[in-house]
């Protein structure tokens, strides 16, 4: 029997891991989000490195990393709002979590949609009404077209060590217990979890 040790092996170290990641963000490409936020006729020092980051969250499931970081946000441990979560399907207790916690949540479905192109853009949409800073793909599982204008503002959390894993534990169908048994098969013996930016492919931003 195998025995896989996890260095971030559940969704309360997910969301340290994107505390980190946020507050890093926030240190390093700050002007960028600036000038995104709002617009370069304006002050774009006022508030910025004080004010809570906006955060929209996506999700297609049970919405247990999205309860983590409602609790990280919660006990001071990120500067930041969850202005929206957005969920692809309507029947998952994601969605029951984002209410209780009385956040306004959104139902995207792309069964509505003839096209991934029809569905991203009424995502973005949806996003943008929102005005946030950053997009947090927090179990998510569909793919987003990646326009320009939200380069570098969408994260993934993916339950491996990106890019060692690439070639075995990532890309379409890799999520939740699905890449953990990739891994195992694979023989490693030590796993963990990344943030990345989200590109067009799947699983392969930085």
């Amino acid at each position: 029997m195998k025995y896989l040790s996890l260095v971030y092996g559940d969704e309360l170290l997910f969301s340290s891991i994107v505390t980190g990641v946020v507050e890093r963000f926030r240190t390093y490409w700050k002007p960028t989000f600036r000038l995104w936020q709002f617009g370069s006729s304006v002050d774009t020092t006022q508030h910025a490195e004080t004010r809570p980051w906006r955060l929209v969250v996506l999700i297609s499931g049970a919405g247990r990393t999205l309860g983590s970081l409602i609790d990280a946000i919660e006990r001071g441990d990120m500067n930041a709002e969850i202005v929206c979560v957005i969920c692809s399907r309507s029947d998952v207790m994601g969605v029951a979590v984002a209410h209780n916690a009385g956040l306004p949540c959104r139902v995207v479905m792309p069964r509505n949609f003839e096209s991934r192109e029809e569905y991203s853009t009424a995502m973005y949409a949806t996003i943008s009404r929102f005005n946030p800073d950053l997009v947090l793909l927090a179990g998510y599982l569909r793919q987003l077209d990646m326009p320009d204008a939200w380069s570098r503002r969408v994260l993934n959390i993916h339950p491996s060590l990106l890019p060692e894993t690439l070639a075995y534990a990532a890309g379409k169908g890799m999520y939740g217990i699905h890449v953990h048994r990739a891994v195992l098969e694979h023989g490693d013996t030590v796993s963990g979890a990344t943030v990345h930016v989200v590109e067009a492919a799947y699983d392969s931003g930085p």
